[in-house]
């Protein structure tokens, strides 16, 4: 989807998102990614997951928000 079409139909967008990640576009680039809140927490999730086992395996302590 592209900004002005994600602009344009935010509706939409939201409506799309909430199934599957909606990759937005800006001259051909790709800028943002769209994705529901369930899908954000999950990634969140993990982020920390990771940040905790990899300060662990070096030895570090590691801060979780």
């Amino acid at each position: 989807m592209t900004a002005s079409e994600a602009q344009n139909s935010f509706g939409r967008l939201i409506k799309a998102a909430r199934v599957e990640p909606v990759v937005i576009e800006k001259r051909g680039q790709d800028v943002a990614v769209a994705l529901s809140v369930e899908e954000y927490h999950r990634l969140k999730g993990l982020d920390k997951k990771v940040t905790s086992s990899d300060a662990a395996s070096h030895g570090e302590r590691s801060e979780v928000w």
